[in-house]
């Protein structure tokens, strides 16, 4: 998770406080970027914890500070709050959702409200995850990616079906387009084009 961090620190987050005021000032398609960009990052992070401890948690959303049941800032940080105090008192771990996942399929806001929405919720999901940070660093939370992962066996697998695939739809390509060129003609009518 020092990656998500080191991010943070490159467009000039440091601290819960100058969230806000950084994340006001990018352009749209900049907090786009950026709201994406911590989605991937994030996602990248393999959580890694003792499978034999019976003091490993998972929690949702909202315990993990997500915007239900309330999307205030203040709201989310307390709930928060509340979750850092369970770890640091009775786990060894505590799985959070990623709060950034979804971000991955934005592509524009069409309205000032969405836009209002949307930077609202990216300065809360930046905070609550700059509150967690000692929790982060130290492996006492951690996030779960979004993402799915597939073993070696079954991506060999999964490759050499799209091979064969590949293959045949090649060979279907090639017949169709021969076919294709044999029964359609294009004409050029010189006189009737500007």
């Amino acid at each position: 998770m020092q990656e998500f961090f080191d991010y943070l620190n490159k467009i000039g987050i440091k601290d819960p406080s100058e969230v806000e005021r950084i994340i006001f000032k990018l352009p749209k398609n900049k907090c786009i970027d950026v709201s994406k960009n911590c989605c991937n990052i994030i996602n990248l992070n393999k959580p890694v914890f003792d499978l034999t401890s019976v003091f490993n948690f998972s929690a949702n959303t909202s315990l993990s500070g997500g915007v239900i049941p309330c999307c205030c800032v203040e709201c989310r940080v307390r709930n928060i709050y509340n979750l850092s105090a369970f770890a640091a008192l009775y786990s060894d771990t505590i799985l959070i959702p990623n709060l950034f996942d979804h971000y991955h399929h934005m592509s524009d806001l069409k309205s000032k409200e969405q836009e209002f929405s949307f930077y609202n919720r990216l300065i809360g999901d930046i905070i609550v995850f700059l509150n967690l940070k000692p929790l982060i660093e130290i492996g006492r939370i951690q996030i779960g990616p979004t993402m799915s992962s597939i073993c070696k066996d079954c991506l060999s697998k999964a490759l050499e079906e799209e091979k064969g695939l590949d293959e045949r739809l090649d060979l279907i390509d090639k017949d169709l387009c021969s076919d294709l060129s044999k029964e359609i003609k294009f004409i050029l009518d010189e006189k009737k084009h500007w």
